[in-house]
């Protein structure tokens, strides 16, 4: 058994965000989303080796206890005011679409709301996997400490 993870530190303008595994860390800027994370995945390690047929979408690295552990990718960004961020599981990125993801993260409304209802879109695209989502907006005062 093992679990992914994604977490990440902010401090003002800058965040530092680590993952293991298949949950990921999304940017919404100006309406434009961008995943900040990598999957660690067979089939996201040989993407370029389409000869390949049926590859496995099972994690490569991840969390499981072991001594000698599993280290994450660890990657800097530099956030503005207006910025939101979504945290999530494979529970949400596996199910929903893309193009629905950003609709609900471009859509007006408090983090809350907007982590609700994707949660409540991943439950009814019949996600078989726990759904868990995070959503952090950048406030003005946060850049100006």
């Amino acid at each position: 058994m093992g679990t992914t993870l994604v977490a990440m530190l902010w401090s003002q303008t800058t965040a530092v965000v680590a993952n293991v595994g298949d949950s990921r860390a999304y940017l919404l800027r100006n309406q434009e989303i961008k995943q900040l994370t990598e999957d660690h995945t067979y089939g996201r390690l040989l993407a370029e080796a389409s000869a390949v047929p049926n590859l496995s979408s099972a994690i490569t690295r991840f969390i499981d206890g072991r001594a000698e552990g599993r280290s994450p990718d660890l990657t800097i960004h530099q956030l503005r005011s207006g910025d939101r961020i979504l945290l999530c599981s494979d529970g949400l990125s596996g199910v929903v679409p893309h193009d629905l993801i950003t609709a609900r993260l471009a859509s007006p409304g408090p983090p809350q709301a907007r982590a609700d209802r994707l949660v409540d879109d991943a439950i009814e695209q019949g996600g078989p996997d726990n759904v868990t989502v995070i959503i952090v907006d950048v406030l003005e005062s946060d850049v100006r400490r």
